[in-house]
């Protein structure tokens, strides 16, 4: 996916359409609670046209898909971002 919005050390957006009815959007966002924490916040977003092979294309394909990725992405970014292996 492009990247739609770049702010060094904020946010990193990234989306594009999938066709003339279908968006996803994927932002990664940087918080500091405090001094000394940073956390990251990615969100996915899929917008899409109500309909059945929607429904069944996001709910049982890419929705679980995307949850695996980022479950294996994240603690990967966190270990290069702490300089930890």
């Amino acid at each position: 996916m492009p990247v739609a919005v770049l702010e060094p050390g904020q946010t990193l957006l990234s989306g594009g359409s999938l066709d003339q009815t279908t968006r996803i959007t994927w932002p990664f966002s940087l918080e500091k609670p405090d001094q000394t924490t940073t956390r990251l916040i990615s969100r996915w977003r899929f917008y899409y046209r109500p309909g059945l092979a929607t429904r069944v294309g996001y709910g049982f394909l890419l929705q679980p898909t995307a949850c695996v990725m980022q479950r294996k992405m994240l603690p990967g970014i966190r270990r290069r971002a702490e300089g930890t292996k």
